[in-house]
């Protein structure tokens, strides 16, 4: 009867332990499927982010292989003086230096004529004084022109500027 007593309690305990044990193990499954698919998740970002970084160091490779000089020196520095002279040309052409002109003109000044090419030209105007023109207009052509007075238009005067260089 004693070992009859005892096995029926083994028997309970290992119950009682059954019924605990089939939640518990089933949310530590839970948990290390949660912990293995974000591990999953992260090792695939860093393997997306791996190829970007690799196709972007491809693109720098080529960039850096086509920009490697394969000319003669001389053939460049050619091109160079080329490209700044085509750009001190366009910053001294007659369209730039009329839209500065244009742009920082003072008040009750107005454009009647204008024409120029690079190496010179000819501006006609009217304005209420001399003075005013003559500084606004040396300040952009560095005294290299003349201001005359050509007439009267009223109570302003026409005045006629010409530059060369």
């Amino acid at each position: 009867m004693i070992r009859t007593n005892l096995a029926r309690r083994e028997i309970k305990a290992r119950d009682q332990t059954m019924k605990w044990s089939v939640p518990v193990l089933s949310a530590i499954l839970a948990v290390q499927l949660l912990v293995v698919g974000l591990r999953y998740h992260e090792i695939t970002q860093q393997q997306e982010e791996f190829a970007t970084v690799e196709q972007q160091l491809s693109a720098l490779k080529d960039e850096a292989a086509a920009f490697a000089i394969s000319e003669d020196l001389q053939q460049l520095a050619g091109k160079v003086a080329a490209r700044n002279n085509w750009l001190l040309d366009r910053r001294n052409s007659p369209l730039a230096r009329l839209a500065k002109l244009q742009k920082d003109c003072p008040n009750n000044v107005s454009f009647v004529s204008y024409g120029a090419d690079l190496t010179g030209g000819k501006i006609i105007l009217t304005s209420p004084d001399l003075n005013s023109v003559s500084g606004w207009l040396n300040s952009h052509f560095g005294n290299l022109g003349n201001i005359s007075v050509v007439g009267r238009e009223g109570n302003l005067l026409v005045l006629q500027f010409l530059w060369s260089g």
